[in-house]
């Protein structure tokens, strides 16, 4: 008997790839992150898609997957995979600067064993 494996929702096809939910939304020269639950809340009654970015701006995905964020001949905004896969040191250390740049103390304990949890992090700041 085979077990079928689970995926945790994908939510949003960019291209051949999809973005794997929590993200953050790490914006060029600061420090300040955006959590962004699912798919729903990136899409849904939310102005996250609708807005403008920076050229460098990113959407960093669970799986650390950078998109860059392009406007649509619509208006929308759609990320599309950059082909840059952040490690989590590198995560950890945006996060330690959002939180740090959001008046926490003890920033260099902020810790996780995985992307997801790091960014997830973001959520909690």
């Amino acid at each position: 008997m085979t077990q079928a494996s689970h995926r945790p929702d994908t939510g949003l096809a960019t291209g051949a790839q999809s973005i794997q939910w929590p993200a953050i939304i790490k914006y060029f020269g600061d420090a300040e992150l955006t959590f962004v639950r699912d798919a729903a809340a990136w899409t849904e009654g939310s102005q996250l898609a609708n807005q403008q970015y920076h050229l460098l701006d990113r959407l960093i995905a669970a799986d650390g997957r950078s998109y860059a964020l392009t406007t649509g001949s619509d208006g929308k905004i759609s990320p599309v995979f950059d082909g840059n896969i952040l490690t989590l040191e590198v995560l950890l250390e945006a996060v330690r600067e959002h939180a740090s740049q959001q008046g926490q103390c003890c920033v260099a304990k902020l810790a996780a064993s995985n992307l997801a949890q790091a960014i997830g992090l973001v959520e909690t700041i």
